[in-house]
């Protein structure tokens, strides 16, 4: 019996390292979700005094709170050491989606992620419920990416190196009597990283200012439609964004 003393000591000597309802763990995931509170209500007052910028970032934190709240209650009503892991890997890998670009490395939630693993696999062993412990590391998680994203003011921005006017006429010809009528605008390029244009059935040409150029031969009268899409990667974010386009034209 005395050989197995050591062993049955060390057994609870770890219990106690991981208890099943601990005060002050409960104390901290109540301070951080406070602070939750107080990031959202940071969120909203920027959108209202931005509205442009800041909507965005609001929407991703109402979502992000709603998503923690429901992990949080799962984990008050289950113990996921038995029901397994695919809720926390889902939920680590949507904060890391929402936190790039400015944490690529994503170091701080793979180390959560990878604690609340090893905190599971503990449990398993030692046969004790570790859920606020889990708790605990979602709840820092999520204010983590809240912080985040109210304090870096250039997410959701591109980034472009070439800006110049534009001027859109809608004809060159006119009547007497007719109207002139023509857009203005300030483009934005980014002449690292230009977009690609494709149009089916027909060649795009692409001028000094890294504009797509359609042309069509109009040797047929009737009504035509062109279609097409147009790509593009920023250097920002790196992500790749595909765009349906097309228009109508007549012949006469």
């Amino acid at each position: 019996m005395r050989r197995f003393l050591p062993l049955f000591l060390i057994f609870i000597s770890a219990c106690q390292t991981l208890p099943e309802s601990d005060p002050y763990i409960q104390k901290q995931i109540d301070l951080e979700l406070s602070e939750r509170d107080d990031l959202i209500v940071e969120f909203e007052k920027k959108e209202f005094i931005n509205p442009v910028r800041y909507k965005e970032y609001r929407l991703y934190a109402s979502k992000l709170s709603e998503f923690t709240d429901d992990i949080l209650n799962k984990l008050n009503q289950t113990d996921y050491s038995s029901t397994g892991t695919d809720s926390l890997n889902y939920y680590f890998d949507w904060l890391s989606s929402i936190i790039f670009p400015f944490d690529n490395s994503h170091t701080y939630l793979n180390n959560q992620k990878q604690f609340c693993h090893e905190l599971i696999e503990e449990s398993k062993i030692l046969d004790v419920n570790v859920n606020h412990h889990l708790q605990l590391s979602i709840v820092r998680s999520q204010n983590y990416c809240l912080r985040n994203l109210l304090e870096d003011p250039t997410r959701g921005n591109f980034s472009f190196n070439k800006i110049y006017p534009v001027v859109i006429e809608n004809s060159k010809v006119l009547k007497r009597g007719e109207g002139y009528r023509a857009r203005i605008l300030m483009a934005a390029v980014d002449t690292l990283a230009p977009s690609i244009t494709k149009v089916k059935g027909h060649t795009i040409e692409i001028n000094n200012n890294g504009e797509s150029v359609l042309n069509i031969k109009t040797d047929k009268s009737g009504s035509f439609i062109w279609e097409g899409e147009l790509i593009w990667m920023n250097n920002f974010d790196g992500i790749k964004r595909v765009f349906n386009i097309g228009s109508d034209y007549t012949v006469e």
